[in-house]
């Protein structure tokens, strides 16, 4: 409720995404780029609709772990075909009908336990549930500033 209610918020987000600047949200920060987030006890929250979609908490831990996401098309992190590794905690679940950004991976000792699509990218905005480590690859630190520059 707080964050519906926070309209100047809401609206700044939005302003700055229809400017192009680069937006990178993780977790709840994708929760709070769709469009409503159901809660546990079926309220239905108004977001900032940049990504057109729903985050519905759930009753349970949806994801938990390492893993690596491989960028589908450029993102404001990677390029196309770069991969990206962090982890997930969450219990929500983001149901879209766009297209995903990442392709998600985990595994143990080299074999693949489990793949799954996520993340999005409208214009400069990327969000997703992964938690990146930066110091992984500097690299996406200057992608990033890289995008936001060429406004």
């Amino acid at each position: 409720e707080t964050l519906t209610k926070n309209h100047a918020m809401r609206q700044s987000l939005c302003d700055a995404h229809q400017r192009g600047v680069a937006i990178y949200a993780e977790c709840g920060g994708l929760m709070y780029l769709g469009t409503s987030l159901k809660d546990q006890n079926g309220n239905t929250h108004e977001m900032t609709g940049i990504f057109a979609g729903e985050s519905r908490m759930e009753g349970r831990l949806k994801r938990f772990g390492y893993c690596q996401a491989t960028a589908q098309p450029d993102t404001v992190l990677a390029a196309r075909g770069e991969t990206l590794r962090g982890h997930e905690f969450h219990y929500s679940d983001f149901h879209a009908d766009i297209p995903c950004a990442f392709q998600f991976e985990k595994q143990r000792d080299g074999v693949t336990l489990q793949r799954w699509q996520g993340g999005y990218q409208r214009g400069n905005t990327l969000a997703s549930y992964l938690h990146v480590h930066f110091y992984q690859r500097p690299e996406m630190l200057k992608h990033w500033l890289e995008r936001g520059r060429a406004l």
